[in-house]
């Protein structure tokens, strides 16, 4: 293990690659230390809020009680251990506040004095962690697979670097997003940057090392995801690997990759070399991992637990929220709770393997003091001079100092906003908090009277082709799940859906300035992110998932690319959902026939091709050709165990992941019947209640409580 004095020389290394009195990026400094040196004013005045767009979360928090005349059982997923993005992570430089927005797909620069908007950058997928500022520069990562460098000062794309092997789309929580999503936060050291993507182990894990200045690769390693690993649950080995969603963090030569539900993985940053990476843990077990990850000097934190940074061995339990370079700070049940950085070596006697006296040397914290805080104050945030910033449920914020010898902190400035808090920081004399609702707060040491800026409301344009859109919902026979819009024309066809149907859209176009000018219609009515999304390109040129949508509308068959004759039929079909599903496109008579003829000459088993007064319809009718079904516990009333599907073969990919909670499904530990699928649909027992989902999306279709039916 390193020496305690070199401990010293990486702290001071990486809290001097902040600016002066900014916030560069998530929890301020390459190892998410949450300290810095400059302090605020004691007293601060609210000078400004702006209200975004309703925060939804990648992995909602899934918790069930089951009643029981003897006991009561909670279960939860991991509770926060997926949570990274419950509301919007702002980072600060050069007098602005950098937002990243997961339902906007943007990121947002805010005037830090006042919250007005300068600028925003938008992709193609959410961005749903914290940016990098760095000389000028803004990085950050997004659900669709790029890292993008843009200008800080107006917000203009300077390069992008895609983090997995393809453009292939897939529906990933609830969203089209890449297959590879870029959820390895990115940090920036020394002018490299490092960052992740893909979540899935087997379908492949790419963590990179990039110049900061060009995008240029420094080195790539894409080995991470077929690891023959210990695993947490029940200490079985398997292939995996990490799966990066949190920021990554970089601690002298030691990048460490977060694993949300698992520890993080640690490479050697100058090479991208595998160091280690520790599934199965001796002291926590299951309940080790999460998204956040902070080191100092010889250790790291993650999910409450300290672990050696030399070779991720397990110490145990300890409150870490804020490092001071000499201390370990965080709260715990009221206190703030503070140890000591270099932990003290005790020598303890025990009986080695033949029973013979020996000596042990172990590690032990050593603490340094405790006080009380308020009983509202449930979260450490930062330390900005010697002054402590927290947080609570209540939305109660604070100012906290601890004096040697006072059993409890004085609270030095104390104010409440809108609902829970969920991140705090400091930049430029300024407090920045946001609340879990997606309200952003600026304070100031002034008294001024408070500017507030309005989360956007604006109504969707009229839309005169509505009544040919309900025409061809009412042949659809369905308003639900997902659909997809194939040329946007002038844009009220897409609106009309909007309006009439209960429909998630998701429009594709070649004409970027449409595609800007819709994107920017649709966050102004409250619903990008929420009802519908829209994407540059011709969608017959895109990678899209299949099996998909219920209804596509293609109100502008030039821009959908049907000069591809063939092949566009090909590829409409290609993403109708099995059982129904239909695509409407405006064409006249003669454009109908021809239309009809690629349909039969591409032989596209269950297609029908009719008229719905304007539009050609093409309906995929009935099953996929050679899809089984499972109607009985084990499979049939047969019990034969063996699946008639014909298509289900090797090599298997994800279709889809994410949707709706777990909340109306049994708990694997309650011993349950086994799922049925009949129709293009899973039936799944629930707690007092039985359920089904839709197999191609994963969405909820119905639930039905039946109390005592998985009791």
């Amino acid at each position: 293990m390193k020496t305690t004095g070199c401990f010293f020389l990486v702290f001071a290394f990486f809290a001097l690659s902040a600016e002066a009195d900014d916030w560069p990026t998530w929890r301020y400094d390459a190892a998410r230390s949450a300290h810095k040196a400059e302090g605020l004013a004691g007293t601060l005045h609210l000078h400004w809020v702006r209200a975004l767009p309703a925060p939804k979360r990648t992995w909602p928090v899934e918790k069930t009680v089951l009643e029981h005349p003897e006991y009561t059982y909670e279960f939860s997923d991991d509770e926060d251990k997926l949570q990274f993005d419950v509301s919007y992570n702002p980072v600060a430089a050069d007098g602005r506040l950098f937002v990243p927005s997961m339902m906007d797909d943007a990121v947002i620069a805010l005037d830090l004095d006042t919250g007005r908007e300068l600028w925003r950058f938008e992709v193609d997928g959410p961005v749903r962690f914290s940016p990098v500022v760095s000389k000028g520069r803004v990085f950050f990562a997004s659900d669709d697979g790029y890292l993008y460098c843009i200008d800080a000062q107006n917000g203009t794309l300077v390069w992008r670097f895609r983090g997995g092997p393809a453009d292939r789309f897939i529906l990933g929580n609830e969203r089209l997003i890449n297959t590879w999503p870029a959820r390895g936060a990115p940090v920036v050291v020394a002018d490299t940057l490092y960052f992740a993507s893909g979540i899935w182990p087997f379908m492949g894990i790419f963590i990179h090392a990039l110049d900061a200045n060009s995008g240029q690769v420094i080195w790539t390693n894409s080995a991470s995801g077929s690891m023959y690993e210990l695993h947490q649950h029940g200490g079985a080995f398997s292939f995996g690997g990490v799966a990066p969603q949190g920021h990554l963090v970089v601690s002298g030569d030691r990048l460490l990759v977060a694993g949300g539900l698992t520890v993080p993985a640690v490479y050697d940053r100058h090479t991208g070399e595998f160091l280690y990476y520790r599934q199965a843990t001796n002291v926590v077990g299951k309940g080790a991992g999460g998204h956040a990850v902070f080191a100092q000097g010889d250790w790291f934190f993650n999910h409450g637990t300290m672990y050696s940074l030399e070779d991720g061995a397990q110490f145990g339990p300890c409150p870490a929220s804020v490092l001071t370079g000499d201390s370990i700070v965080g709260l715990d049940k009221g206190e703030l709770i503070a140890h000591a950085s270099a932990l003290e070596v005790q020598e303890v006697e025990i009986k080695d393997r033949l029973q013979r006296q020996a000596i042990r040397q172990v590690y032990a914290l050593k603490p340094l003091w405790r006080a009380a805080v308020p009983e509202a104050l449930t979260r450490l945030f930062f330390k900005a001079g010697d002054l402590f910033y927290a947080g609570g449920e209540d939305g109660s914020i604070a100012a906290l100092r601890v004096r040697p010898g006072r059993e409890a902190a004085d609270v030095v400035w104390r104010d409440k906003i809108d609902g829970p808090v969920w991140t705090m920081l400091s930049a430029q004399g300024r407090l920045v908090a946001v609340s879990e609702s997606g309200r952003i707060y600026g304070y100031g040491a002034t008294e001024v009277e408070p500017r507030e800026w309005a989360a956007p409301a604006a109504a969707l344009p009229a839309a005169p082709r509505a009544p040919q859109v309900i025409q061809a919902l009412e042949d659809a026979q369905t308003r639900e799940g997902y659909a997809f819009v194939w040329g946007l024309g002038d844009g009220q066809v897409l609106h009309a859906l909007l309006e009439n149907s209960n429909f998630h859209l998701v429009a594709f176009d070649p004409d970027v300035k449409k595609v800007t000018r819709q994107r920017r219609i649709l966050a102004d009515a409250g619903l990008y992110g929420i009802r519908a999304s829209v994407l540059p390109g011709a969608p017959t040129a895109m990678d899209l998932p299949p099996y998909l949508a219920s209804l596509i509308a293609v109100p502008d068959a030039e821009a959908a690319g049907i000069g591809e004759g063939r092949v566009f039929a090909k590829r409409l079909f290609h993403s109708l959902r099995p059982y129904g599903g239909t695509a409407y496109v405006a064409l006249s008579n003669a454009m109908h026939r021809r239309f009809a003829e690629w349909v039969e000459q591409a032989g596209l088993h269950g297609a029908r091709v009719y008229r719905v007064g304007p539009w050609t319809a093409l309906k995929r009718e009935g099953a996929l050709p050679g899809a089984g079904q499972w109607t009985h516990e084990h499979a049939n009333a047969a019990n034969t165990v063996k699946s008639e599907d014909d298509l289900v073969r090797a090599p298997l990919g994800i279709l889809w992941f994410g949707g709706p909670t777990n909340e109306n499904v049994l708990p694997r530990h309650g011993d349950g019947p086994v799922p049925q699928v009949s129709g293009g649909r899973l039936f799944i027992m629930g707690v007092h209640g039985i359920g089904a989902r839709d197999v191609y999306i994963g969405r909820e279709l119905w639930f039905v409580n039946l109390p005592g039916i998985g009791e």
